[in-house]
């Protein structure tokens, strides 16, 4: 779901974090559940 690239800049070590696809693709599913959870708790 997180893609890790690490790297040397200048010799000084920087990490960079992103999402894949899969890893949006589950986010927005995981916000849709979360989303029903509340609108029927508060029905």
């Amino acid at each position: 779901y997180i893609e890790v690239k690490k790297e040397f800049i200048e010799r000084k070590p920087r990490t960079t974090y992103s999402r894949t696809c899969e890893g949006e693709q589950a986010f927005k599913e995981h916000l849709q559940a979360l989303e029903a959870f509340i609108k029927q708790a508060t029905d």
